[in-house]
């Protein structure tokens, strides 16, 4: 399939009807509804917005302290559509004070937190005069004498003590090991020197912040109040246990807040009258029947379908079936394509299983690549990107066993570690048509036959999708003298393949080529008028023979990784056989050893294999997906279209029992 085709249309209704119809509309998912250009509608409802935030914050916290499996956490959940939209809202205001709460304790533990680590600070300053029980402000009482508080380096303290100033007592309270914690009486009119005399060995001086209080009571209350906080906060936690119980209905009240943003969305894209309510939205064509379906049910609005404005560009209605759509996924990290652009997606799709599958050439860990995203996609509940990722991963794995048993790959078992007679040897000999690890040179032209064959198709669906763009001139003088090139190439390169010195097919190759090059050469400058100025574009237009093939030379990357998988898988069988070879149960002493080799070769396989797999899988994909987004797209493709966004139910947690379709009314 293609970009289906959309249609403008505007809708109204009676105003006390809007969020009943608005609430129905959003359930059948068929509208794109356009946003108003005079008004900001980046902003929803702030309590809903804050009310997600909260939510998500809350979930985050809660989940954390219940332990639930992947695959417990992955399950489907369904609610009814009654308890998700008529409960949901009945109880809507219970629920928001529910969050309040939970987040209210969050926060109050928080700022708990955040004063005890302040406290604590305050505790390891105050720790080296925590012995100090009189006030310093009565001790300065006197007229004679001041009491000083500081450290000093160790260094200097251990090696001159008794001389760093004679007319002080210095008493060391506290060590640690960069600094001596010291308290100094000196003679009130003796300070400064004391001061100037210290300061020259490092000595800084401590002011507590309170003078009027003992150190060692307030370091006493401040630890008393650490220990208070500490146990609000045991009170607090156990409260958030008691709230993990509930984490299903947050999680309802999650999606139901989000459908509600979605709700409150659309309701700033509608224009209200005194009584009325209009909007202006898209809808792919083959759905306007059971849009028509949708206002016979409900008397009190209409549709009518009406012309874009000039310059107004429609989004994108994406259709490729089950099979295309999950590749989906692929075309949406490069883009949409715009208006009378192709949609890539179905082109792609064939390509990249294939590409990928050459990438790993194993069909063993194509069967586990295959089934374990077949078994995720049944099982468990996935959002939509992740589910067209497990869906490309299945088709993918699933080709690779084809080609894996083709190339003779399976697990990297070769004769080395298996004999030749074995079951496994057998199968493999003979359902392959080559041997990747031997046949280099015949899998290294697959790979490059390959890519010829990706690039020209992309020059073909240029060509085809100009001419019905009504860009024939471009299509005929820019495109098809590439298409003219290739298939003169490709005919010469057959005829040297079946070593045919002088043949018909040869010399029609070469007249192709050529007049592709002659056209290219004649119209490439043609916006120009200067004869000479067109010939030199046209030269520069033939140079880029040299671009295509240079992207034609990009996919020897295929047989470069799928080699790498097939050695790599090979090497880990080998070191992994080499355990088991000298195995010996004749007595206690061999069989444990025995035993200990089998359980090493056990671990050598397993994470052998899924590190192989796991690197060289990761390697298809990605190299994969560059051969489509480069050397495929660059051909026809240039994307930066708007997708169509329905307004539809958005949910993260729960699926609708029972949820109607676009079908039904």
């Amino acid at each position: 399939m293609a970009v289906t085709k959309v249609k403008k249309i505007a809708v109204f209704g009676t105003d006390d009807k809007k969020e009943e119809i608005l609430v129905e509309l959003q359930k059948r998912g068929l509208l794109h509804i356009i946003e108003k250009k005079e008004k900001d509608l980046a902003k929803t409802k702030d309590e809903i917005s804050t009310l997600i935030y909260q939510t998500d914050i809350i979930l985050g916290i809660l989940e954390k302290k219940v332990k639930i499996g992947l695959f417990e956490s992955l399950k489907p959940v369904y609610v009814s559509e009654n308890d998700f939209f008529k409960k949901q809202k009945e109880d809507y205001e219970i629920n928001k004070e529910f969050i309040h709460e939970i987040w209210d304790k969050i926060k109050q533990k928080e700022e708990l937190e955040s004063s005890i680590e302040e406290k604590k600070a305050l505790l390891t300053e105050l720790l080296p005069w925590k012995n100090i029980n009189f006030s310093i402000n009565d001790l300065r009482s006197n007229h004679y004498t001041d009491f000083i508080l500081g450290k000093i380096p160790v260094r200097f303290f251990e090696n001159s003590k008794d001389s760093i100033y004679p007319g002080a007592e210095i008493d060391a309270l506290y060590q640690d090991n960069e600094s001596v914690y010291t308290a100094s009486i000196v003679f009130k009119n003796e300070k400064d020197a004391f001061l100037d005399e210290v300061k020259k060995i490092g000595f800084e001086e401590y002011i507590p912040s309170s003078l009027g209080k003992s150190i060692a009571v307030e370091y006493e209350e401040i630890r008393s109040e650490i220990e208070k906080k500490t146990n609000v906060i045991k009170i607090l936690e156990q409260d958030m246990n008691i709230y993990t119980q509930f984490i299903q209905r947050i999680k309802l009240f999650s999606d139901y807040i989000e459908t509600e943003r979605e709700k409150i969305k659309a309701e700033k894209m509608v224009e209200k009258g005194d009584y009325t309510f209009h909007c202006f939205a898209w809808i792919a064509e083959k759905n306007l029947k059971y849009m028509d379906r949708f206002v016979d049910h409900f008397k009190f609005m209409d549709y009518d379908v009406v012309e874009p404005e000039k310059g107004e560009v429609s989004p994108v209605f994406l259709e490729n079936g089950s099979f295309g759509e999950a590749f989906e996924f692929i075309t949406d990290m490069f883009g949409y394509p715009k208006e009378k652009e192709p949609d890539p997606t179905m082109f792609l799709a064939p390509f990249f299983a294939l590409f990928f599958a050459i990438c790993l050439t194993d069909a063993g860990y194509g069967l586990l690549i295959g089934l374990t995203s077949l078994f995720a996609l049944k099982k468990f509940h996935f959002d939509d990107s992740m589910k067209k990722l497990l869906k490309i991963m299945t088709l993918s794995g699933f080709t690779t066993v084809v080609v894996g048993f083709l190339a003779g790959g399976f697990f990297g078992i070769t004769a080395d570690v298996v004999a030749k007679d074995s079951f496994v040897m057998k199968l493999i000999d003979k359902l392959k048509l080559f041997d990747a690890a031997q046949d280099k040179e015949l899998f290294l032209g697959i790979s490059l036959g390959l890519g010829f064959l990706h690039v020209f198709v992309g020059f073909l669906i240029s060509f085809v999708y100009k001419l019905k763009g009504g860009m024939k001139k471009q299509g005929f003088l820019d495109v098809l003298p590439w298409i003219f090139i290739m298939i003169g190439v490709g005919m010469i390169v057959l005829s040297m393949l079946l070593k045919v010195e002088s043949s018909l097919l040869k010399n029609i190759g070469i007249i192709v080529s050529l007049t592709g090059a002659g056209v290219i050469l004649l119209f490439a400058g043609r916006e120009s008028k200067n004869p000479v100025i067109r010939f030199f574009n046209g030269l520069y237009g033939l140079y880029g023979v040299t671009g295509v093939f240079g992207d034609i030379l990009s996919y020897a990357r295929l047989f470069a990784l799928g080699l790498a998988t097939g050695i790599i898988g090979g090497v880990v069988n080998t070191l992994a056989s080499g355990f088991i070879t000298t195995m010996s149960f004749t007595s206690i002493g061999t069989a444990i050893s025995s035993v200990l080799w089998i359980i090493a070769f056990i671990v050598l396989i397993v994470f052998g294999h899924i590190f192989n797999l796991t690197i060289n899988a990761l390697g298809a994909f990605i190299h994969t997906m560059r051969l489509q987004f480069v050397e495929f797209f660059g051909k026809f493709f240039e994307g930066g279209g708007e997708l169509f966004t329905p307004f539809r139910l958005r949910l993260k947690y729960f699926s609708i029992k029972g949820k109607e379709n676009k079908e039904e009314i």
